[in-house]
């Protein structure tokens, strides 16, 4: 049972955990029966859908918990005081002060697309909403990476948490714009959402290997079938 609250008032949730079947003959059923459905619909309306995995047992969970904490090694090895290690910001971003200009309307979506669909990313629409932006792709060994952009209204900053994950795990690193000698407090310009993303852009490039790459082969390949948004 989930109670969630905002200034606006209260909604109230149930998940319901529905064991799908097994991997003996193949590919197991991913979408609800109809008897499964019309019972859930019986008891509210269903908000929101997806497929999660458990270990099957404690040898196979002890594995994938070893290479979690191998998995956390390599994203903390990238970075020191919190900053990311061997990135090449291409601009300079001067420390903004607050001031009396209210921001206009910056575009956040059109310079992410610009930057990321060249390096295989898509725009998720699902989880794209209210000052949010989450680009999408697979990897060679289809795992998930997703890169969720924020920018606020007040603090207009545009902020990026990555995260690669495969059925039994996730890991998160961060996406600076800027060192943290040299990280702004406000946007008030478009230029100056397009260099923070620039400078994402080239975070994204300075962990892809290092990163990315070294975790997707870390784990090794997951079912093709296996979907995670």
């Amino acid at each position: 049972m989930q109670s969630d609250w905002w200034i606006s008032g209260r909604n109230n949730f149930v998940d319901a955990i529905v064991e799908l079947g097994d991997l003996a003959d193949g590919i197991p059923q991913l979408e609800l029966n109809d008897g499964e459905r019309k019972f859930l619909s019986s008891i509210g309306e269903i908000y929101h859908e997806r497929v999660f995995a458990v270990p099957s047992n404690k040898e196979e969970a002890a594995a994938v918990y070893e290479n979690i904490i191998a998995g956390e090694f390599i994203v903390q090895s990238c970075y020191d005081d919190g900053n990311l290690i061997c990135v090449d910001f291409p601009y300079q971003l001067k420390p903004l002060t607050i001031s009396d200009d209210i921001p206009g309307l910056l575009s956040v979506k059109k310079e992410i697309t610009t930057h990321f669909k060249k390096r295989g990313f898509s725009y998720n629409t699902k989880y794209s909403n209210g000052g949010v932006y989450t680009m999408t792709r697979m990897t060679k060994n289809h795992h998930l990476v997703r890169l969720t952009f924020t920018r606020g209204k007040f603090d207009a900053d545009v902020s990026c948490l990555g995260s690669i994950e495969g059925a039994l795990w996730k890991h998160e690193f961060d996406l600076p714009a800027a060192h943290a000698n040299m990280r702004p407090y406000q946007i008030t310009r478009q230029i100056d959402v397009d260099h923070q993303i620039g400078n994402i852009a080239a975070a994204y490039d300075a962990i892809k290997e290092r990163i990315i790459e070294a975790i997707d082969e870390l784990y090794g390949p997951e079912p093709t079938w296996l979907t995670y948004l």
